[in-house]
């Protein structure tokens, strides 16, 4: 889609959302806000919707609201909120239905209120503050530790013989705690561009010297992606307060296995 054409979609939402009496509010997120990072071509439609109590089951039963509706080559429910749905031009929309008082169960960074009829704006400043007084609960050690825990089990059952199971650990779950253990501890050059839900997100943009490091990890064999994954580790390991040597080389020790 290009950025024209994005733009003009964006335009449909907002009179959509000023023009349908049953619709609080229309927040964009991540690019779709434009606040940090600009919408490109691959970039989808990252919307909610807030709506009058009781309408919500409305707009997931009857979706001929959406524009462009009639280009709909696929939709489902993903979650009691949230639908994806895809346009016979590759275009996505990701996109939740909440009322007023269901904004208290989300999370969100970049985000616009391009429409607000009621007090949308500062419900979400309030939830913001609060997410922000919270803090980072996140912990370097206790990361590390989860990734070198994610890694045994991995090649535990990679050696096994359950291949794939060890894959979506190794190059899944390690990999996306091992990008949010590089963001804990080395300074990004791109700090706003961080998305702090999905810490994998613009890597290459935020370290991208670390990026370039966890590429080859996509195309190793899983145990060598296993020992690559750890030699990052090690890397980062002067950042990281009580470093678990000893719990590296357990790990090193279950990547190495071979049956006797």
């Amino acid at each position: 889609m290009s950025p024209q054409d994005y733009h003009t979609y964006t335009q449909l939402l907002v009179n959509l959302a000023t023009n349908d009496s049953r619709i609080l509010g229309l927040i964009v997120l991540g690019s779709t806000a434009g606040t940090h990072h600009q919408p490109d071509e691959w970039s989808d439609h990252d919307f909610w919707l807030v709506v009058e109590d009781d309408t919500q089951e409305a707009f997931h039963q009857d979706l001929s609201w959406i524009p462009h509706y009639d280009n709909i080559v696929m939709r489902f429910r993903e979650t009691q909120h949230g639908w994806k749905v895809v346009f016979d031009d590759g275009h996505v929309l990701e996109y939740a239905i909440f009322s007023r008082e269901e904004l208290q169960v989300t999370r969100f960074h970049h985000y616009k209120v391009l429409v607000d009829k009621t007090d949308i704006h500062d419900v979400l400043s309030q939830l913001k503050s609060t997410f922000d007084l919270v803090g980072d609960p996140r912990d370097p050690l206790k990361t590390t530790q989860h990734i070198l825990s994610l890694l045994t089990i991995g090649m535990g059952r990679y050696h096994r013989g359950e291949k794939i199971s060890g894959m979506r650990f190794i190059k899944g779950h390690a990999i996306e705690h091992l990008t949010a253990l590089i963001q804990m501890t080395v300074d990004s050059q791109n700090p706003h561009l961080i998305d702090d839900l999905n810490p994998s997100r613009r890597l290459e943009f935020t370290h991208p010297q670390w990026a370039v490091k966890l590429h080859p990890i996509i195309e190793l064999p899983i145990p060598d992606a296993a020992q690559h994954i750890l030699n990052i580790i090690v890397q980062l390991s002067d950042n990281i307060p009580d470093f678990p040597v000893a719990a590296i080389q357990t790990v090193q020790q279950v990547i190495r296995y071979t049956k006797s």
